[in-house]
């Protein structure tokens, strides 16, 4: 199960970086902000990804 929580989260956050990057460059952002919205959204996945864990561990981390 780890390694599919491992693949989701690579994958979620390939496509959070590509939308951040073309939402960038699409409207004319500065760089800071799509960096902050990167952030943000790598912020939120790494959360679904330790509660993932407890839930599927047990709390028992790796």
């Amino acid at each position: 199960m780890s390694v599919a929580i491992l693949s989701i989260v690579f994958a979620l956050t390939l496509a959070q970086f590509i939308f951040w990057e073309r939402l960038g460059e699409a409207f004319g952002y500065a760089a800071s902000l799509s960096l902050l919205g990167l952030s943000i959204s790598l912020t939120l996945i790494a959360m679904a990804r330790v509660a993932l864990t407890q839930i599927f561990l047990g709390g028992k981390g790796r």
